[in-house]
């Protein structure tokens, strides 16, 4: 799964992840995979995962957002045992899960997030040619 680290984009963002079980993961129905999502200090929304094919679900969160914000988001998924276990990514602090749709009533401790920056990080290209020395400098837009 690609994790986003920071963008300048203001609109909807689109996630690709992977998500497999030996029984299964539901590819229809309220047992698709959701990803919750916030903005800053928000109440999280829900994007209920589109599934691909081969185990990979597209969800598309982050509308809304401005400079400066911050997008928190974690996923939720159930396998496809007769009684589904639940499980969230990232983990580490998530608990009371309950099936159809997945979720998890306290969310990770730390879940996945990207802010939103007026420019990128600032880059430098360094070339070296006979002795001289020339630098690049610049910031993406």
């Amino acid at each position: 799964m690609f994790l986003f680290s920071f963008t300048c984009a203001t609109t909807a963002r689109t996630l690709i992840a992977t998500i497999t079980d030996q029984s299964g993961v539901p590819i229809a129905g309220l047992g698709l995979p959701v990803l919750y999502w916030r903005i800053n200090a928000g109440l999280y929304t829900a994007a209920t995962g589109t599934s691909l094919g081969g185990g990979q679900y597209s969800f598309t969160f982050g509308a809304g957002v401005g400079v400066g914000d911050v997008v928190s988001y974690y996923i939720v998924a159930q396998d496809g045992a007769g009684t589904a276990n639940v499980g969230s990514f990232p983990s580490l602090g998530a608990s009371g899960f309950t099936a159809n749709p997945p979720l998890a009533s306290t969310p990770p401790t730390t879940p996945s997030s990207y802010p939103i920056a007026t420019t990128l990080p600032f880059w430098y290209v360094h070339c070296r040619w006979s002795g001289y020395v020339s630098y690049t400098y610049g910031s993406y837009q």
